[in-house]
């Protein structure tokens, strides 16, 4: 924390991706890491390796046997001990400070579908009665088990990555030697991340494109839409000619909300 903020972050969602860019910035006051390794590096004080905190480490904890959870057809305890575990990974990828049944509702919708979307009106309610009835209890024993987790300092990836949103001292350990943050993939990290950024209070650099975000099954969100500040748009590719631009904005053009607000105008190969 003594060290002053001399240096920029490039912040990066890939392990395989940080290293290269450790490579090309190598002669620059700019380095690169990813978020989990920016976080783990201050939360090493406070635990070891990284904790496997899943369905069978739920199970061995025993919390399940000091709730009451409703019987419902096809939901033996290792399938509760997996939306359990599924659930604290909604909450830690999540910007709420708190645990809430929707992240429950999230972790069941995962697995049984939004009965909203369910054609078969008869699968669509069992699927709401199933949400209704262990929504709470799986909110319940999350909480439990995430508090216990801590105590014996057991932090999985998802879990060490929250702390950096939720405690301002940790958050600023992290940061503190930088001045400016460079963030890739901006459309494809999740709230916690986008979080942790603003709250840093240091400008921000979202570079990203929404036309290309991958990985929203997974609780990403397109933080281009979400971070504040004046977008500019990149319109020079050098990685296809124009012979692939033709093709591209073609199936652009078909897309039903029009496409990107703004074209490849120059191509270079």
């Amino acid at each position: 924390r003594d060290q002053p903020r001399s240096r920029g972050l490039g912040d990066v969602y890939k392990r395989q991706i940080a290293k290269e860019a450790k490579e090309k910035l190598g002669h620059t006051k700019c380095l690169a890491k990813t978020m989990h390794g920016l976080a783990f590096g201050v939360m090493r004080e406070y635990m070891e390796a990284p904790a496997q905190i899943n369905a069978r480490s739920f199970m061995s904890s025993q919390i399940m046997s000091r709730f009451h959870v409703p019987d419902v057809k096809g939901w033996g305890d290792y399938r509760i001990a997996a939306a359990v575990s599924s659930t604290m990974s909604k909450y830690a990828a999540s910007a709420d400070s708190s645990f809430s049944t929707r992240h429950a509702e999230a972790a069941l919708m995962e697995v049984l579908g939004d009965p909203d979307f369910i054609v078969s009106e008869e699968k669509a309610e069992f699927v709401r009665d199933t949400i209704s009835k262990l929504s709470e209890p799986l909110k319940l024993m999350a909480f439990e088990y995430w508090g216990e987790c801590m105590e014996n300092q057991l932090y999985s990836h998802d879990m060490y990555l929250k702390m950096l949103d939720g405690i301002p001292e940790l958050r600023e350990n992290a940061f503190a030697r930088y001045k400016y943050v460079m963030i890739d993939e901006a459309q494809d990290i999740n709230p916690v991340q986008r979080s942790i950024l603003t709250k840093t209070g240091l400008p921000l650099v979202a570079v990203g494109d929404p036309f290309q975000q991958i990985y929203s099954w997974r609780g990403a969100e397109n933080a281009l839409q979400q971070l504040p500040g004046r977008e500019l748009f990149l319109t020079q590719s050098f990685r296809f000619g124009e012979n692939i631009a033709v093709v591209a904005r073609k199936i652009l053009d078909s897309i039903p909300d029009g496409g990107p607000e703004k074209r490849l105008s120059l191509i270079h190969i």
